[in-house]
């Protein structure tokens, strides 16, 4: 009779076992949760993807500069009817630049852009019974082609230091008045710079610096020093 019993409590144990639900997390997670392995084809896509969108956030943009320079050249020269003539200076305005600066790489810029000066001078003019003043405007137009470097390891975010090097191609032009018939020469200067950048925003800077022109055009001594200011804007 024991026996009979306990092999009927072993039966209906075993039944209940059986009959009970069987949970299974991994079946009721939602499938937006599994994490399903990548092939090593897509890992190489999505590594490559990253770099090229790192390298677009790094890379430098071109940018546009507008300033103004104390140069002067040292010695300008042109014809005169009379000797009693004064020697050239600057009439109004500064040296007015313009630069556009496109990126080589991190640290190198082509430069390339132009710059105007107007100078004047003067002359008494005396004949018997006849005193005249008579002006004379010359005109120096340059073009800039060089390049600017910029040192990653000096500097931080808002100081960036750099130096320049740059061929002037330039002509001196005088207009036709009572001192001269008015002539034009050409020449081939250089100019080496260097300063500092001082970011106010990402995309727009103040330029200080200074520069040294060696060169001539013609007779004309182009050689000066100058002081320069500007501001650089990103495109």
């Amino acid at each position: 009779m024991k026996l009979k019993l306990v092999l009927l409590f072993f039966i209906l144990f075993t039944s209940t076992v059986q009959a009970a639900p069987i949970k299974n997390d991994k079946l009721n997670n939602d499938p937006q949760d599994l994490n399903i392995p990548l092939s090593p084809s897509q890992i190489d896509v999505e590594i490559e993807n990253d770099v090229i969108q790192r390298d677009r956030a790094s890379q430098p943009n071109t940018q546009i500069e507008l300033g103004v320079s104390s140069w002067q050249p040292k010695n300008l020269q042109a014809p005169a009817y009379s000797n009693a003539v004064s020697g050239f200076s600057v009439q109004n305005a500064p040296d007015l630049n313009l630069s556009v600066l496109i990126p080589i790489n991190t640290m190198l810029n082509f430069n390339v852009g132009g710059s105007f000066l107007t100078v004047s001078r003067s002359s008494n003019l005396v004949s018997p019974g006849l005193s005249s003043s008579q002006d004379q405007t010359g005109y120096l137009p340059s073009v800039r082609v060089g390049v600017e470097y910029q040192p990653q390891y000096f500097g931080s975010r808002v100081f960036h230091p750099y130096a320049q090097f740059s061929l002037l191609p330039s002509l001196f032009i005088t207009n036709r008045s009572g001192i001269d018939a008015g002539e034009s020469t050409f020449g081939l200067p250089v100019q080496l710079g260097a300063g500092v950048l001082i970011s106010f925003t990402k995309i727009m800077a103040l330029n200080l610096g200074v520069s040294q022109v060696w060169g001539s055009a013609g007779d004309s001594d182009l050689a000066g020093f100058g002081v320069n200011a500007g501001v650089r804007v990103a495109l």
